[in-house]
């Protein structure tokens, strides 16, 4: 569904989050022993968080492209990376776009 779309549904925009690095900077130095681990705990979480929507991202991807004939990707495969940067939204997107409602 295109953002757009999804927000007029939703009232919000559809934003998959960002890997928020290895470490929390936003962590003092001299943060009391407990606060230090809570918000590390917390940071830990939400970095699982997105690896496991980035796993189940890339498992939709493969089930799309295993799923649908070569010849309705083609104008996506890139000769040197093949459809690395696709996401399964661009995908779907671009079967729907070009080659009519998906049934």
């Amino acid at each position: 569904m295109p953002d757009a779309q999804y927000f007029q549904k939703t009232g919000e925009h559809f934003v998959i989050p960002e890997h928020p690095g290895n470490y929390d900077a936003t962590i003092a130095n001299n943060a009391a022993y407990a606060v230090q681990a809570r918000a590390e705990a917390d940071h830990t979480i939400r970095i699982n968080d997105i690896e496991m929507a980035e796993t189940f991202a890339l498992l939709i991807k493969n089930q799309i492209i295993t799923a649908i004939e070569e010849d309705y990707l083609d104008d996506l495969n890139d000769p040197d990376e093949g459809i690395l940067h696709s996401t399964p939204i661009d995908l779907l997107l671009h079967i729907f776009d070009c080659h009519g409602l998906i049934t």
